[in-house]
């Protein structure tokens, strides 16, 4: 179950409902003198806002999931006495299984096996994001409307078999469980000790998987030692294999959402780690301080296996700490490292000097702009962190202009990354035409226009043009 995320709210919807801070003057400092506009925007709806730290356009958008999953979450009337209550709960604050319009979840209800498959692929939407599905599925016509893309995600990640797959028939325990464990991935496993009474009514085909799922903890067997496959599902037994799924994968240390830890990198320079003595375990890096390391430390290698602590030697390895409040290093990922300019970026990639690097995919680009050198660190074959080595300063900065001021001096531009940033820019700048080769001002410059901004201390000292 390692390298599996699990993504609680989406920033989409944070986003929508994100009121807009307050500025009295975005543009001024207290005293009233223009500030430098090196901003990152941020899109509020269809309005440009500036927002003037990554930490603080986090820190409220975590605020308002927090608002919009306690505004979510209400009390179904027939679930109070239940005993998956807390599960159910759970779920629906996930947004994996939702109630019914009269107020009630109707706990005991059997599934069909369209509403099963639209409840297992939106746990896959959250693991994988948006997937390609073949749209051309021949059996996809007599598949009910609403749940066709659920169905055609769940052939994309091989969840069903359409041969044996009918939307309108009851959800059985074994096809929910072999669902859930392709959705995971999990590989079949060896069939020769079945821990099930019954498990002769399980098919071949299925019965890897289903022991899968139960050796990850996440079924169980009737009381009676039976499995019963070929039983209906309720909707609270649903949600309680959910609610099992989701605490573990929160629990991932490899992924594990790490909001209340600060990162640091570098180079591993010196480190206590005997085996025997954790409690005066320490770790430094080259040109950094010394951090106490706790003594349950989860250290993982550049491939992302996990090893222990005191396995580590002082070679030069690089490393990415992460931090609690008091300075104790709770994790640590061994990384490879790459340095040079950002070319190209997207939430996808990034592209550094000719070399390509994926994204996990809740890594957060947007305070990273094309043309910045930086240093990104790979773990596992995906970028962990991203540290920027010259803070915009000298350095050439392309986009699109999206808007320009010869009053205060500034100019807005967009990049292909969809980020957007602000610099200020000097009276004197110099405007060059390697379009047509006219002779133009700052202010004959036009929004659409591509450019290539080069900049000194932060400010704009040039501006090129690459086409109108």
């Amino acid at each position: 179950m390692k390298k599996i995320s699990l993504l609680l709210l989406s920033l989409a919807v944070a986003l929508s409902m994100l009121a807009a801070p307050a500025f009295a003057d975005p543009w001024k400092d207290e005293s009233g003198k223009q500030k430098n506009r090196k901003f990152q925007l941020s899109l509020f709806g269809d309005d440009l806002r500036p927002v003037q730290s990554n930490k603080q356009a986090q820190k409220i958008i975590k605020q308002v999931q927090k608002q919009h999953k306690n505004a979510a979450k209400h009390a179904f009337k027939d679930i109070q006495k239940h005993w998956a209550i807390s599960d159910i709960e759970r779920v629906q604050d996930l947004g994996f299984i939702s109630g019914y319009p009269d107020g009630t979840f109707k706990p005991n209800s059997s599934l069909t096996s369209a509403e099963a498959v639209a409840i297992a692929t939106r746990l896959a939407d959250r693991l994988y994001g948006d997937l390609d599905v073949d749209e051309d599925i021949d059996e996809i016509s007599n598949i009910p409307d609403w749940a066709r893309g659920a169905v055609m995600k769940a052939c994309a990640l091989n969840m069903i078999n359409m041969n044996r797959f009918h939307s309108h028939v009851q959800a059985s325990r074994a096809q929910v469980a072999v669902m859930l464990a392709k959705a995971l991935k999990l590989d079949p496993v060896d069939t020769g000790d079945i821990p099930f009474k019954d498990g002769l009514l399980i098919s071949k085909e299925d019965l890897g998987y289903i022991l899968a799922l139960y050796k990850e903890g996440y079924i169980s067997g009737m009381p009676n030692g039976k499995f019963n496959p070929n039983s209906g599902i309720t909707r609270a037994e649903f949600a309680a294999i959910l609610a099992r799924i989701a605490a573990d994968l929160e629990d991932d240390p490899v992924e594990d959402d790490k909001e209340d830890l600060s990162m640091v990198s570098g180079t591993i320079y010196d480190l206590t780690n005997d085996k025997d003595d954790a409690g005066d375990w320490t770790i430094e890096l080259k040109d950094g301080e010394e951090y106490n390391v706790d003594e349950d430390v989860k250290v993982f290698d550049a491939g992302g296996d996990e090893t222990d602590y005191w396995r580590l030697e002082e070679n030069d390895e690089v490393a990415v700490l992460y931090i609690d409040d008091d300075d104790v290093v709770r994790e640590i990922y061994l990384a490879e490292t790459d340095e040079g300019v950002i070319e190209e970026l997207d939430q996808e990639e990034i592209t550094v000097d000719g070399n390509t690097y994926e994204f996990p995919a809740d890594f957060e680009i947007d305070e990273y702009m094309i043309g910045s050198e930086v240093v990104v660190y790979i773990h596992n074959e995906e970028v962990l962190k991203i540290d920027i080595l010259e803070d915009e300063d000298d350095i050439t900065v392309p986009g699109e202009v999206k808007a320009i001021n010869g009053d205060s001096w500034y100019i807005s531009i967009k990049q292909t990354s969809g980020n957007q940033f602000i610099f200020d820019v000097r009276e004197d700048v110099v405007v060059e035409d390697d379009v047509d080769g006219d002779d133009l001002d700052f202010n004959d410059l036009d929004t659409g226009w591509e450019v290539e901004l080069i900049l000194e201390d932060n400010e704009v000292e040039k501006i090129v043009v690459v086409d109108k």
